[in-house]
């Protein structure tokens, strides 16, 4: 049973009461599709059969929520996140750019339908790659973690979604193609949400000056990743000491620059095989490692693959 979201990874766990393997934890209707253009949609008409407390790991993507009916508590980490309003049906917009343990706690008895949508980070930076946007928010919002906006949905999304909810009677390839382009339409309405935002709206907390540092630093290596500049150099360049750097980005991003630098070049190393069909030796070099066997213990460890299975 996946009451998590889409874009959720294995680990799913039931914390409190304490129930029978064959117990029902929650009645009603689940649907879940996993769309050809990457997005995921999981939508769900249920009641709590318990007052449950659970918790699961969410993977890194931006995920679009409509609750048309019903209230969650939810923390992503240790941050405090109330899904729904018990007077109108309401949106939520959230950014998870690493792995995110989430704890969600229901009330036995209550009704929920809701449409969450989750979109993985490439999918975007597909979308809208080699297009003019009129301001940085997007940008801002997909590179922050654990941004989070308020969104009150159109009638004409809310409308959207119900009809994800009761799709027509179809063939399921038809009916998928049908949850799919509503799914795209909702998400459209979100991103130009997101957009269309001034003052720093969405989770203003997070553009702090801290969270700006460290935005400046990621674009940064990811447009200067092929000259593989130094720390100093890269401090020099950006104006801040490799120690105001360090600290910005491990808080932000809880990665070292290093370690993000490793995870970009086998992110790249991977493109490689993939779209040029380089052999593994040279997707090696390119990332860095004089080691082959270096470099496919490393792509395994990240990708969860062998290199010379990336290819195929």
């Amino acid at each position: 049973m996946n009451m998590s979201g889409p874009r959720s990874d294995k680990f799913f766990e039931i914390m409190s009461p304490r129930l029978d393997t064959k117990a029902t934890a929650i009645r009603g209707q689940f649907n879940n599709v996993e769309c050809h253009s990457g997005l995921q949609v999981h939508a769900t008409e249920t009641e709590e059969a318990h007052d449950l407390s659970v918790q699961w790991r969410m993977a890194p993507g931006l995920i679009v929520a409509i609750i048309l009916e019903g209230m969650l508590d939810v923390r992503l980490d240790d941050r405090a996140m109330r899904l729904g309003d018990p007077d109108a049906s309401t949106g939520r917009i959230w950014n998870l750019t690493q792995s995110t343990l989430v704890r969600r706690k229901s009330h036995k008895g209550m009704r929920m339908r809701k449409v969450i949508i989750s979109i993985p980070p490439e999918w975007i930076k597909a979308t809208l790659r080699d297009h003019d946007l009129p301001n940085a928010n997007l940008e801002n919002f997909i590179g922050a973690h654990l941004a989070i906006a308020t969104w009150r949905p159109s009638n004409y999304a809310l409308s959207l979604a119900d009809q994800i909810l009761n799709p027509p009677e179809a063939p399921k390839p038809i009916q998928n193609m049908t949850v799919e382009s509503k799914a795209i339409d909702i998400v459209r309405e979100a991103l130009s949400v997101i957009i269309a935002q001034t003052n720093d709206n969405w989770a203003s907390n997070q553009r702090t000056g801290t969270q700006i540092r460290a935005q400046k630093i990621r674009r940064y290596l990811q447009e200067n990743m092929d000259r593989k500049p130094s720390l100093q150099t890269m401090a020099q360049e950006l104006g801040l000491s490799i120690g105001s750097m360090q600290t910005a980005f491990k808080g932000s991003y809880k990665s070292t620059i290093a370690e993000y630098c490793r995870d970009l070049r086998l992110q790249r190393a991977r493109a490689v095989l993939e779209e040029e069909g380089v052999s593994v030796s040279e997707a090696a070099y390119r990332a860095g490692y004089a080691n082959p066997a270096s470099f496919s213990t490393a792509f395994k460890r990240r990708f969860g693959l062998a290199p010379s299975a990336a290819g195929d």
